[in-house]
């Protein structure tokens, strides 16, 4: 598994899918998709300014492209150990440990943001087994936990059938169907 854009690009990250069936790591192709729909319906937004949310982070590959892509910092998410030593030694690989952090946690268990500034990006990627169930309590606990700034963009990856089509004080702006897998873009609005 490789970077596709930005300084990082062609970085080869550690990946544990042989390995551990659990991970699922975004596909190149997927990936290529998610960030041309972030550049076409949020333009400019990752910059040095934007901080980023990885839940379900697996091997971190979002969070990472989107390092590479200029955002100032990635706080990547996950509760398996396993994932948490894979997300530190690619880190580690892309010499980017002063501006990610691995947090872990059951991100269906968020609780309120503390000593932290909100995110501006927001990637929730969970087993595609749990996709209908997972996404909107997750999604809940973000806006009550207050973990996204105004108009933070959500991106949600999983299986067609299963991803929700509008949540809870977002606006969809698009969604995108790719095989067994759908993406949703979603922009938050801290007033609805």
């Amino acid at each position: 598994m490789r970077i596709i854009g930005g300084k990082f690009r062609g970085h080869v990250l550690r990946d544990l899918n042989h390995h551990h069936k659990l991970i699922r790591p975004t596909s190149d192709k997927i990936r290529e998709s998610i960030f041309d729909l972030i550049e076409h319906k949020w333009p400019g937004k990752i910059n040095h300014e934007t901080r980023v949310l990885d839940l379900f982070a697996g091997t971190g590959a979002l969070g990472f492209e989107a390092l590479s892509r200029g955002s100032s910092f990635s706080l990547f998410v996950d509760n398996d150990i396993r994932s948490c030593d894979l997300l530190r030694c690619n880190i580690e690989i892309l010499k980017v440990d002063r501006i990610s952090k691995v947090l872990s946690r059951d991100a269906t268990q968020l609780g309120n943001l503390c000593n932290m500034k909100k995110f501006d990006l927001v990637f929730v990627d969970p087993p595609y087994a749990q996709t209908k169930k997972i996404v909107p309590s997750t999604v809940k606990r973000l806006r009550h936990g207050q973990w996204m700034s105004d108009c933070a963009l959500l991106i949600v990856e999983g299986k067609p059938c299963d991803l929700p089509q509008l949540l809870s004080g977002f606006e969809q702006l698009e969604s995108r169907t790719y095989r067994k897998t759908k993406i949703g873009c979603f922009i938050y609005r801290m007033d609805k």
